[in-house]
């Protein structure tokens, strides 16, 4: 349920874009609460290394930028320590200098964790490939009006669906489920984010 996202950016744009000169989007939101969601849940946010686990005690944030003849992604370093404006520009900053293919070696590697967003074609469900080493995955879709039943009321909400794909050889289903529960709850109330 993205009410409480969406309306957090509108809440926000105005200043965050007064205060760094960039506009928010859904995907920085997304972005942020995945950073926060990995510290809770470490063996989500690791990486495989021959025979070795090695579980991140920090988040560095890849995320896909769609170029003519390929991809690329980017990492936000440290972005578990990072505010919503810090997310804002850093995402923007990438992403532009990825476009542009400006971006140093230093910033395509050393990801624990990679977000694919397809949101902005209409995807609804699509199934990311790892980027290894990291061992998961998250694929985020577009928003898209649902019914629900509210009480007594019919009504129609905003609903991103989510998909993650993980190495079974290091995170089974339950682990997965509890860092998407985690995503959920932070999506749904993207304020306990900003405390």
């Amino acid at each position: 349920d993205m009410r409480n996202a969406i309306k957090l950016r509108e809440d926000v744009m105005d200043i965050i874009l007064k205060e760094t000169g960039k506009k928010v989007t859904v995907n920085d939101i997304v972005l942020l609460a995945t950073s926060r969601a990995l510290i809770k849940h470490p063996f989500v946010n690791s990486s495989l290394s021959e025979d070795n686990i090695i579980l991140h005690e920090y988040v560095n944030l890849a995320f896909a930028v769609g170029m003519e003849d390929g991809l690329l992604t980017p990492v936000i370093k440290d972005a578990h320590e990072k505010s919503l404006s810090e997310i804002v520009v850093a995402t923007k900053d990438l992403q532009e200098r990825a476009l542009n293919r400006k971006l140093s070696p230093d910033e395509l590697q050393g990801s624990t964790f990679t977000v694919s967003n397809l949101g902005m074609y209409g995807i609804t469900y699509f199934n990311p490939i790892i980027n290894q080493p990291n061992t998961a995955i998250l694929g985020v879709n577009a928003i898209a009006d649902k019914l629900v039943k509210i009480g007594e009321e019919v009504t129609t909400i905003p609903v991103m669906n989510l998909s993650l794909t993980l190495d079974h050889r290091v995170i089974d289903g339950v682990i997965g489920a509890k860092f998407l529960q985690e995503l959920k709850y932070l999506l749904e109330n993207p304020l306990s984010m900003l405390i």
